[in-house]
């Protein structure tokens, strides 16, 4: 299964987009996973436009407001979401980051589950940043490589 993580703008902290294109490259044997930068729009709302890029796939916010998980639970979280038989047409997991002024409530009311990275307000390129060495590090505990440790 496909994973896509959409985030309006464009990348401005040079050591966060470094660290970001790490994890992606650590990555890409483990599936298939892209990072899209939405240009921004005067037309809509940074939300509107994660929406629209996100139709067909599962949504997954990244939100202060959402769950917290253990690695484990956040593993187990996304297994459950991509076997579960109501997402069976979906296309994959889309993780979604909110720009400087967060998700909007629609956002939040049409993703199938809402998470958080830390319980902190986040600049969305550090919250990036975080979500990718998580996925990382929970591909790697599939493939049962060493990189996680309890």
């Amino acid at each position: 299964m496909k994973t896509q993580l959409l985030i309006p703008g464009k990348p401005k902290l040079a050591y966060a987009q470094t660290g970001c294109d790490f994890y992606l490259k650590r990555l890409k044997p483990y599936g298939n996973y892209e990072l899209n930068w939405l240009k921004e729009s005067n037309q809509k709302h940074p939300s509107e436009q994660l929406l629209n890029a996100s139709e067909g796939w599962i949504r997954i916010a990244i939100d202060e407001r959402g769950k917290s998980y253990t690695t484990e639970g956040f593993l187990e979280m996304t297994q459950n979401l991509q076997h579960d038989p109501e997402h069976r047409h979906k296309k994959g997991l889309c993780f979604l980051i909110g720009s400087a002024n967060g998700h909007s409530d629609e956002l939040r009311q049409k993703s199938d589950k809402i998470i958080n990275v830390a319980p902190w307000v986040l600049q969305h390129e550090l919250a990036l940043l975080m979500l990718l060495e998580q996925l990382y590090r929970i591909e790697s505990l599939k493939a049962g490589a060493p990189y996680h440790r309890k």
